[in-house]
């Protein structure tokens, strides 16, 4: 066996290092030779500069403020909503208490009624009473004007009036 030297240890290593981890692209000479492209996204050993960390946690706080905004802003849409809601409970409830003791009257009027009738059914009719009702009575109709009478109708109704007056007596 052969000695080795620390030079190409470290020469072994660095390529077993490329292999294991190709994106890192310091460290892969085929990437730094240009025959593959430059992979764009970051990788754990990738480094960021100054700018980018800025950039990064200005963008954090932007979507942290933008999140707290949009909660307040649901928070005072569901308030105004429950508000809302409260007060037509109010309405309703202000409306039942006193719908729903008429309500109950009304129903204890209808039974009593409703009983009062089934027990008139049970019962025969009186006679005079009819039971169904009643027909309008007809009524002769009206005699014609008086008439001016010409003397031989006034004879004749004067001769009729005193035969009939003879045969009574």
């Amino acid at each position: 066996m052969g000695t080795t030297s620390h030079r190409d240890v470290l020469t072994s290593l660095e390529a077993l290092q490329c292999d294991l981890k190709p994106y890192a692209p310091e460290r892969n000479p085929a990437i730094r030779s240009g025959s593959l492209p430059v992979p764009t996204r970051y990788t754990a050993i990738m480094r960021r500069s100054l700018q980018e960390i800025i950039e990064l946690v200005v963008f954090g706080l932007i979507a942290l403020l933008l999140g707290t905004g949009l909660i307040w802003l649901v928070g005072w849409i569901l308030g105004l909503t429950g508000l809302l809601l409260k007060f037509v409970a109010g309405l309703i409830w202000s409306l039942l208490r006193f719908i729903i003791p008429i309500a109950v009257v009304a129903a204890v009027v209808y039974a009593l009624v409703r009983l009062i009738q089934n027990q008139n059914r049970g019962k025969p009719t009186p006679a005079s009473t009819p039971t169904a009702a009643p027909t309008p009575v007809q009524q002769p109709p009206s005699p014609p004007p008086h008439e001016e009478l010409s003397e031989s109708e006034e004879a004749e109704g004067d001769a009729g009036s005193g035969a009939g007056d003879d045969k009574k007596n």
